[in-house]
């Protein structure tokens, strides 16, 4: 069957096309169950199924940082350490994504804040603040 150039979709940021078309590589990926991923995902990060269940009572079924409770759909992410590769607790997924970024910029906010923390010293303070109305 010939296909529209259009259904190959590009690869990466890079303008080669897949070699397989779109509607075919959906028809054959193996549909996984919900119970599959969540056993893939425990072994991903050398835990079993029992444990992350176990953290979860521990955790009194909430995110360990803001206290949110996972939807039906959506289970707590296993957090881990990059370094040492061991599991911390289970959060969801916005306060594993920004503890992510946190860790990444982490001593690069350090230096910004101890650089500005107090304002910017090439400007000047003494003036009253400049309101939303007068910049207009």
């Amino acid at each position: 069957m010939v296909r529209s150039l259009s259904v190959f979709h590009l690869k990466g940021a890079g303008d080669k096309r897949r070699r397989i078309c779109g509607p075919c590589r959906d028809a054959a990926r193996i549909p996984r169950t919900a119970e599959a991923r969540f056993r893939e995902k425990t072994k991903q990060y050398g835990i079993t199924p029992e444990q992350y269940r176990a953290l979860l009572a521990a955790q009194a079924g909430v995110c360990a940082i803001c206290g949110t409770a996972p939807t039906p759909k959506r289970r707590l992410h296993v957090d881990h350490c990059h370094t040492s590769g061991r599991v911390r607790a289970l959060l969801c997924q916005p306060c594993n994504t920004q503890l992510g970024s946190y860790e990444k910029m982490r001593d690069l906010a350090a230096a910004y804040l101890a650089k500005y923390g107090a304002g910017n010293p090439l400007l000047a303070y003494d003036a009253a603040p400049v309101s939303s109305d007068a910049a207009a």
